[in-house]
């Protein structure tokens, strides 16, 4: 695969068998620890995550990248392309740069796994086994700036059954998230009016042992990027 140049997007080309997922994973800074992976079906489902030491493989990472699958004539597979900005990872700002690159696919029939660069279970780590990627010059990181607006609306109904006492009441909410990326090493981000109301629910529990319950933050913008913080064993 050709370098990118500094104008253009990084762009991978697979040549899969049928049906089964592809992935194509960059680490770029090269410290054999963090990096990206996506992942893209033979049915165009997109699947991105994030890899890093305190949580391994994070789904719950997400980023906006673009693929194109094709089905090759005769039967004989299938062809997807996939367009990763370079808004959608971070990458230092150097004139030559290495990247850690790796590309997988998985075979369900046989339940096989084969890489482009070789993945040893006898060696410690994954992110570290990735092959590099060189000849990369000029890459600039862009602008990272998102603005997710949004607006909700509730209908609550409680049949509260009194005169004068409506049993159904309206809310209308709107607001907004930003996220700026300062630089290569400090991303801002912030939240006008939250709105929670699509977050899971907490399960209930029922304790019967004298200490409290501790239940697992399952608001997004309380989560992410926390995965900084557990290097402790």
């Amino acid at each position: 695969m050709a370098a990118p140049r500094a104008t253009q997007e990084p762009t991978i080309i697979f040549l899969p068998d049928n049906g089964h997922p592809d992935a194509g994973v960059l680490d770029p800074y090269r410290d054999h620890l963090n990096g990206y992976g996506f992942f893209v079906m033979s049915t165009g489902v997109q699947f991105d995550c994030r890899y890093s030491p305190a949580n391994g493989e994070d789904g719950a990472w997400n980023a906006v990248w673009d693929s194109r699958v094709a089905l090759l004539p005769g039967g004989k597979g299938w062809s997807v392309e996939i367009r990763i900005p370079y808004s959608a990872i971070r990458f230092a700002q150097a004139p030559v740069q290495t990247w850690g690159m790796q590309f997988f696919r998985q075979r369900k029939a046989d339940n096989q796994q084969f890489t482009w660069n070789p993945v040893r279970p006898e060696v410690d780590g994954f992110v570290n086994q990735w092959g590099e990627l060189t000849g990369l010059e000029n890459l600039h990181p862009p602008l990272r700036l998102s603005l997710t607006p949004y607006v909700s609306a509730y209908v609550n109904h409680y049949p509260y059954n009194e005169q004068g006492k409506r049993n159904m009441s309206t809310n209308f909410n709107g607001g907004a998230d930003v996220k700026w990326g300062i630089n290569e090493s400090f991303t801002l981000d912030a939240t006008l009016i939250p709105d929670f109301g699509q977050v899971i629910s907490d399960n209930q529990v029922l304790n019967l042992s004298p200490f409290e319950v501790q239940y697992q933050e399952n608001r997004a913008f309380f989560t992410e990027g926390t995965e900084l913080f557990n290097k402790g064993g």
